[in-house]
């Protein structure tokens, strides 16, 4: 109805906009929504007469009164769309003198509360915080020679679901890479490298293999003043393995 004072229910052509806005946006489905509810699916339960006489009120193919109608009528679930008041009518309970069975339905918009907007962002983080973390592992595992598959940065997802022969085969791979490579990915520092080739080939030059400087007596042994010395070269040839 247009108006709850009113006692004639509007055609769809006239502005229906309880299903569907009939002027602005015809809608087969809002249309169908609408035939079903005003009809009630006789046309299942009975062969309507489209033409029936006025004067028959109690016919049972009289649809226009609702005469073949069930007791029982299941509508659905349907989602109301348009937002605003629209005005209803009963025209089987209102077609007496004595009755009046109408109603309002106001259709708002949907508002998020608090804790429900919380929920989304948290779960939004969340999210993207396990895509990040399985795909780290994913480039770790196809990449063993980058820092992502080194020991102390290696995800442990990978020990879950990828097989240890498959582990130690990648490992294997990662500790035959030379070390300039290792420098390239990131894995090691340049100055770990530079440590490491900057000493002689020759013991007798008065250094030994990891670039110390020998005991007086020559027998190979570091000076025993050395000691804070070895104390910084040992992480650097720590991280260099």
């Amino acid at each position: 109805m247009d108006k709850r004072e009113q006692n004639i229910p509007i055609t769809p052509q006239e502005g229906h906009t309880l299903f569907y806005n009939a002027a602005d946006d015809p809608d087969d489905d809002g249309l169908a929504n609408l035939r079903r509810m005003a009809y009630l699916n006789q046309n299942d339960i009975v062969t309507c007469n489209q033409n029936a006489d006025p004067n028959e009120d109690q016919s049972e193919t009289d649809c226009q009164q609702l005469n073949g109608a069930s007791a029982y009528f299941d509508g659905g679930v349907i989602e109301m769309k348009q937002i605003g008041e629209h005005k209803v009518m009963s025209t089987r309970n209102n077609d007496f003198s004595n009755r009046s069975q109408k109603a309002t339905i106001r259709v708002v918009p949907k508002s998020w509360k608090w804790w429900q907007i919380l929920l989304v962002a948290a779960g939004s983080v969340l999210g993207a915080a396990v895509a990040a973390y399985l795909g780290a592992a994913l480039y770790a595992y196809k990449n063993p020679r980058s820092w992502l598959f080194s020991p102390k940065y290696r995800p442990r997802v990978l020990r879950w679901v990828v097989k240890p022969q498959t582990l130690e085969r990648l490992e294997s791979v990662r500790k035959a890479t030379p070390p300039e490579a290792l420098v390239a990915s990131g894995q090691v520092s340049v100055s770990a490298v530079a440590a490491s080739s900057a000493a002689p080939a020759s013991p007798a030059a008065g250094r030994n293999r990891i670039g110390v400087p020998e005991h007086p007596d020559g027998v190979g042994r570091p000076h025993q003043g050395l000691g804070p010395e070895l104390g910084r070269l040992r992480p650097r040839l720590c991280r260099l393995r």
